[in-house]
């Protein structure tokens, strides 16, 4: 007869026995579908073919390099530049630089492939679910079906980087310019050291255009050579300069007539974007 005092021990001891005890589908693993595919089944699979997705595609060049481009418009479009390689244990990646509107970035995706008979299984790193790649017999919403022979990207990426160029903002240069910055002198900087040269005085930076009509007008103000009055302590004569002040041609150097003709000139025409491609806000 049993011990009515053991019951509660031997229960307790039970409950604890199962709570620890690990499950059957914990302690066994997780089959996954298929055989590792090898490198060369891999390469074979994707090598000089196109990979067609929703809004973009890859290509897979025999020679290992890799293109694609992604994106439903311009502004959110991106395309890829890199290479792809196949892997010992049915990986295949692809290492691009993505290239967007505002600048560009590196990564690197893969996807681990197994096969069983002519299926092939696929997953995307690092833990995509499995799923069928290609079913036995290929149906026709295959993924498999989506590998097309071919080169299927460049013109892409090519009408992409003409619209980046077209649409990207300027960039800042960086490179200072080769133009001295122009300041007022100040007398009471003047050198001091002997050898130095002092500060220029201002003046006219241009002359200015004496025409005929001028001419004659300064030799009229003037009058004849042997009226006019010798110059006093060897001081030289004036200027004809100081002599046509007041004069219009005098007064209009030529860089301001050069100022007025391109400002009548019509302004370039600067091209602009397709309405198609401008980016959306």
């Amino acid at each position: 007869m049993t011990n009515p005092a053991i019951m509660p021990l031997a229960t307790a001891t039970l409950c604890t026995f199962l709570a620890l005890a690990p499950t059957a589908e914990a302690a066994t693993p997780k089959r996954q579908p298929g055989r590792v595919m090898s490198a060369e089944q891999v390469e074979l699979l994707f090598r000089n073919k196109t990979w067609l997705w929703t809004n973009g595609a890859g290509y897979f060049a025999a020679d290992g390099s890799f293109l694609a481009w992604s994106g439903s418009s311009i502004a959110k479009s991106s395309y890829a530049k890199g290479r792809w390689y196949a892997t010992g244990d049915g990986s295949m990646c692809f290492e691009a630089t993505w290239h967007v509107l505002s600048g560009a970035k590196g990564s690197t995706t893969c996807f681990t492939h197994r096969s069983l008979g002519q299926t092939i299984y696929q997953r995307k790193n690092p833990s995509g679910p499995w799923y069928e790649f290609r079913h036995t017999p290929v149906a026709a919403k295959d993924e498999f079906r989506k590998l097309v022979r071919g080169d299927r990207v460049t013109t892409k990426i090519a009408r992409l980087e003409a619209a980046f160029a077209r649409l990207a903002p300027p960039q800042p240069s960086s490179k200072p310019l080769d133009v001295a910055p122009v300041t007022a002198t100040d007398p009471a900087a003047a050198p001091t050291e002997p050898g130095e040269t002092g500060p220029v005085p201002a003046g006219p930076t241009e002359m200015p255009v004496i025409t005929p009509e001028a001419q004659t007008l300064r030799s009229s103000a003037a009058g004849p050579v042997e009226d006019r009055p010798a110059p006093m302590n060897g001081s030289p004569p004036p200027s004809p300069v100081s002599s046509m002040e007041g004069h219009p041609a005098a007064e209009a150097p030529a860089s301001e007539s050069i100022a007025r003709e391109a400002t009548a000139l019509p302004a370039p025409e600067v091209p602009q974007p397709p309405t198609e491609a401008a980016p959306s806000q």
